[in-house]
């Protein structure tokens, strides 16, 4: 199991279940590399893909300028970091998957930065360029206090990048409430044999 620390607002199983599904998954995808980092409270579906917005200077020949802000999704092989803002990013942690099965390698590389940068510049910053073969999870804190939870992941292989998003929440135990970009039933059964 992957070593996340946990506050006393994060529920154990929702941290234990993640951290050995995450584990599982880097080792079957033949991921090099892991980057794990926790959101500030949970956050929904419209993360995935999203790269930032777009700015458009509008030039009306009157003495005003309008500027007008449009949002950008990417795909395939486009796809960049969500641009979470450095105030809810909690923590990051980052290991690299050794070639003979050892344990993995806690280093200290960052995924995000600690101080916002423009929109404009996270549109040039692809998931390829800072992670060619590896898997990216983001994942909601909070989780014993909201009663839900929330997971995005990014898997990177050769040129392409798969990514998929779910929603959990808390009843008597943890389900999942709603996928995007992957099967509700496959995440469901793998959530189960975590959580237990």
């Amino acid at each position: 199991m992957l070593p996340i620390d946990i506050t006393e607002n994060d529920d154990d199983q929702f941290i234990k279940a993640i951290s050995k599904m995450f584990e599982d998954m880097a080792f079957r995808y033949r991921a090099d590399e892991l980057f794990l980092t926790q959101i500030d409270n949970w956050f929904d579906h419209k993360w995935l893909g999203f790269s930032g917005k777009q700015f458009v200077e509008l030039y009306t020949g009157l003495p005003i300028k309008i500027t007008e802000g449009h949002s950008v999704w990417s795909g395939g092989s486009r796809v960049t970091l969500p641009p979470f803002s450095p105030n809810r990013i909690l923590k990051q942690w980052h290991f690299n998957i050794p070639s003979d099965n050892s344990p993995l390698i806690h280093t200290s590389k960052r995924l995000h930065p600690d101080s916002q940068k423009r929109s404009s510049e996270n549109l040039s910053t692809r998931v390829l360029e800072i992670c060619p073969c590896g898997l990216l999870m983001w994942f909601s804190s909070n989780t014993k206090i909201n009663g839900r939870g929330s997971i995005l992941v990014y898997h990177t292989h050769g040129d392409k990048v798969f990514t998929w998003y779910a929603a959990l929440e808390r009843r008597n135990k943890w389900i999942v409430s709603m996928t995007k970009n992957i099967d509700t039933d496959a995440v469901r059964k793998v959530f189960a044999n975590y959580s237990e």
